[in-house]
């Protein structure tokens, strides 16, 4: 019987499929080993320089990479009313909504799961920077800049002092009143601003030119028909206006 003798090579050969065995071995039973535990309950805040926030597996397993799962390769999916929220990045849509969130291991096939609550916890910035003077017609559309990256927001005029020019209180003629206002603005999460108190003159039309009217109008003037009997009986007329008249006006 002859014994069989093995090349150098065939023996390099079976050293490395030996090796590769034990590899896949410890490999599958490192990744068999993978439990995974999420946080049932997380708050997530959006940001206010775009309001989104990007859901990480961090946030739902607590450390990266936990204890139980050492080799993971971990990624997140998020759903909402089991629609998938691209990229895992929740914003103002989201807001005072719950979502579920499921971190996967992609090398284990294990997962868990956990819940979202999306809050905006940052309120509106008011530039509170005293305005241009505004002239009386501006004055019912005035508002100062607002910064609410996350929604609609409502603005409140919480204090208001106005000072009339009546000629003792030593402002220029032009300038009708000086209004001093405090507002507030408020998301629609409720949060509110820090209060901003604006101060401006509110100025006189310079000259009747500068207004925009119409060529004619009509002005409807009620007048009355004295019948022999004496009595009155209404009757309705109109009288109108020409460019030419309101220039008289002038």
């Amino acid at each position: 019987m002859k014994k069989t003798q093995l090349t150098f090579l065939q023996k390099a050969i079976r050293s490395m499929l030996l090796i590769a065995t034990v590899m896949l071995v410890y490999s599958a039973s490192s990744y068999g080993q993978c439990s995974l535990g999420c946080n049932s309950h997380v708050q997530v805040s959006l940001d206010n320089a775009n309001c989104e926030a990007v859901i990480t597996p961090q946030m739902m397993l607590g450390t990266l990479p936990p204890s139980s799962c050492p080799n993971g390769s971990f990624i997140v999916e998020v759903r909402h009313n089991g629609i998938l929220v691209p990229n895992a990045t929740v914003t103002h849509d989201h807001v005072g909504k719950v979502l579920e969130a499921k971190v996967i291991d992609l090398n284990s096939g294990n997962s868990c799961w956990g819940y979202l609550h999306i809050e905006d916890k940052l309120p509106p910035v008011i530039l509170c920077d005293d305005p241009d003077d505004i002239y009386c017609f501006e004055l019912d559309n005035y508002e100062p800049t607002v910064i609410e990256n996350c929604g609609t927001y409502t603005l409140e005029i919480t204090a208001e002092s106005i000072t009339n020019n009546n000629c003792n209180v030593g402002l220029d003629p032009n300038v009708l009143k000086v209004i001093s206002r405090t507002y507030v603005a408020i998301d629609k999460s409720g949060n509110r601003s820090l209060p901003c108190t604006i101060e401006f003159d509110v100025l006189a039309i310079d000259d009747l030119s500068d207004i925009d009217a119409p060529n004619n109008f009509c002005i409807p003037i009620l007048t009355y028909s004295v019948m022999a009997t004496g009595q009155k009986t209404p009757m309705a007329t109109h009288t109108h206006l020409t460019q030419e008249f309101l220039n008289w006006m002038e």
